[in-house]
């Protein structure tokens, strides 16, 4: 399954099932979409505790009809770590260091859940995706070393981030309002 990041988000239309009300059902219809892929978030099925980070939290299942699945962690903050159809996707990491904005003294955000976090544990990725320039989504403490792990690792971003992304990674795709990028997984699946 090729996995598209799209800049310019469609508006979600409600599942039709009788279910538990989907949670992008609440947002702002131009947040995000999926095409043709059901997709929702049940709360009893979110709850993560920090001994059990590493594990996912599966907010879409296969079904018999072959519908593809989703493994979303929450990282805290604005930071997660998506498994789409085996394609490991690492979105707006804060994971090594607080979060300071470059002011310390004014402004200092620790982690509460995963305190004891290493870049090792991370399983192999096949994309990492900024999808701003500031500081809690392009959060140099976390990319730095994660640029010395894997200096040709795939980067997804906005092009207000290329000053800071440019020095650190090889592979770095800008996608403009509208534009779209294939993401393979490291096995060549799409």
């Amino acid at each position: 399954m090729a996995i598209q990041c799209n800049s310019a988000p469609l508006s979600c239309k409600p599942m039709r099932n009788r279910g538990p009300r989907p949670v992008y059902a609440l947002l702002p219809a131009r947040l995000f979409s999926l095409p043709q892929t059901l997709f929702s978030f049940h709360s009893d099925r979110l709850k993560l505790s920090a001994c059990t980070w590493d594990k996912g939290v599966s907010a879409v299942g296969s079904s018999s009809s072959g519908t593809d699945v989703f493994n979303l962690t929450y990282l805290e903050g604005n930071s997660w770590l998506w498994d789409v159809s085996e394609v490991k996707i690492l979105v707006d990491p804060i994971l090594v260091g607080n979060l300071d904005f470059g002011i310390p003294l004014l402004y200092d955000a620790a982690k509460k859940f995963i305190m004891n976090f290493k870049l090792s544990d991370l399983p192999q990725l096949d994309c990492l995706l900024i999808t701003q320039s500031l500081d809690d989504h392009c959060h140099l403490k976390t990319l730095k070393p994660l640029s010395e792990m894997s200096p040709n690792l795939r980067v997804v971003a906005t092009p207000n981030a290329k000053a800071l992304l440019d020095p650190l990674f090889r592979n770095v795709t800008y996608l403009e309002p509208g534009q779209e990028s294939e993401v393979e997984s490291s096995n060549g699946s799409k």
